[in-house]
């Protein structure tokens, strides 16, 4: 999937927001949903580099069960579609890369929706190391329906976000 310009479908301002609400920051973005899972995932410095590198290389949304057709590893400006279900029942979601954090204690990304996708907003994954070895995951989105109809499965919706977000924690360290 070639890179191009930008065609995110939320607001600009809002871009990279939703790292912050991974970790901890309280705000409401307007009328959109914000939801936020954070978990433990282990202790001291190898915990901290297996879950970055599962986070950076994609593994993380594959054993989470999802499908990952990307031309590489996660970079600014990379896009993505992100694909779950099973034949025509499949939901496929092009996202692109738009803040990446890389220090020696963060990392993690943010991607925002594109055209097509069935919300629109943005995500993000972030491990830390705390000052006392604790390796922390967190996952954080805000949305709101993009496509007429969606609206009306939104409870439901809702619980298919959380449950994937709780996917993807768990495959943060595995």
């Amino acid at each position: 999937m070639p890179d191009g310009p930008s065609e995110l479908t939320y607001p600009e301002h809002l871009r990279g927001l939703s790292l912050p609400l991974a970790r901890g920051a309280v705000c409401k973005p307007g009328e959109w949903h914000v939801l936020r899972e954070v978990g433990v995932l282990g202790f001291g410095a190898s915990d901290f580099a297996a879950a970055c590198e599962r986070v950076m290389s994609w593994q993380m949304h594959r054993d989470a069960g999802l499908g990952v057709e990307t031309e590489g590893d996660v970079e600014l400006g990379r896009r993505v579609s992100v694909s779950a279900g099973v034949g025509p029942l499949t939901l496929v979601a092009p996202c692109e890369v738009v803040a990446l954090v890389d220090t020696d204690t963060e990392a993690g990304f943010a991607y925002g929706t594109l055209p097509g996708h069935p919300e629109r907003g943005e995500e993000g994954f972030l491990v830390r190391l705390r000052d006392d070895g604790m390796v922390v995951g967190g996952v954080a989105t805000f949305s709101r329906p993009a496509m007429r109809g969606l609206s009306l499965v939104g409870p439901v919706a809702r619980v298919g976000q959380r449950l994937v977000a709780r996917r993807y924690l768990a495959a943060m360290l595995d």
